[in-house]
């Protein structure tokens, strides 16, 4: 097989960053401390000073800046105090750099600070496993676009899925992939030229219509009913 990369890449090098569908933090931590532990760990080449350059300019990048001494969290957790005591509140203002505010961060923060961790290490390659999980269509939209600011800032590819993709969302898409169930490809090419490919076929997105959502109908297949299940799998074959 041709090797795109001339060499393998790897997610434990760093230089792929894989962004999963749901956020795992250590929820006691602010963002400015969860983005620093990440650069200690992964910037080994860098010194104090460098690494705690590229927490700040990550964290203003991505819209983070003024929640930066907020406890991750979540809102219970940050009502009462996160549970923890007098002791261990002083040793988190001290490596956070700030006073440790309450109220945990929202969701889309949350989404931002997980895409913040996997682009700390200037990865080559980013991947992301069903990035809007558990977000509104405002934040959904707003993670989006920040991904592909992110990685045409960068010039490095962004592959991600999407299940159910907004209007504002596809419209960001470079090139999509449509599969059907059980992974048949039915699609690959240019965003823009999907709505000619498929009305070549009989089939025309309507006006007014989420191109996204016509094409998920067009390969979805319904469960429920035996005769349109095999209408829907003829359609797809």
């Amino acid at each position: 097989t041709t090797n795109l990369f001339k060499r393998y890449l790897s997610i434990s090098s760093g230089e792929v960053a894989l962004l999963q569908q749901h956020d795992a933090f250590f929820n006691m931590l602010t963002a400015y401390e969860c983005l620093s532990l990440a650069a200690y760990l992964q910037l080994g080449d860098k010194n104090d000073s460098e690494r705690k350059d590229i927490v700040q300019k990550m964290l203003r990048s991505l819209g983070l800046w003024n929640v930066r001494h907020r406890r991750i969290g979540d809102r219970t957790l940050a009502a009462t105090g996160g549970g923890g005591g007098r002791n261990k509140k002083k040793s988190l203002l001290k490596k956070g750099g700030g006073a440790v505010s309450g109220g945990g961060l929202s969701g889309g923060e949350k989404r931002r600070l997980s895409v913040a961790l996997e682009l700390i290490s200037a990865p080559k390659v980013f991947l992301a496993d069903e990035p809007t999980t558990g977000l509104d269509s405002s934040q959904a939209h707003h993670v989006v676009n920040l991904m592909a600011r992110v990685a045409k800032e960068r010039n490095i590819p962004c592959i991600c899925s999407l299940h159910q993709p907004r209007a504002s969302i596809w419209r960001t898409l470079d090139f999509f992939i449509l599969l059907a169930p059980g992974g048949k490809m039915c699609y690959m090419g240019e965003r823009e030229g999907a709505t000619k490919y498929f009305a070549s076929l009989g089939y025309r997105c309507p006006p007014e219509t989420n191109p996204a959502e016509y094409f998920i109908d067009l390969v979805s297949i319904d469960t429920e009913d035996a005769e349109q299940a095999a209408a829907d799998i003829k359609r797809i074959d």
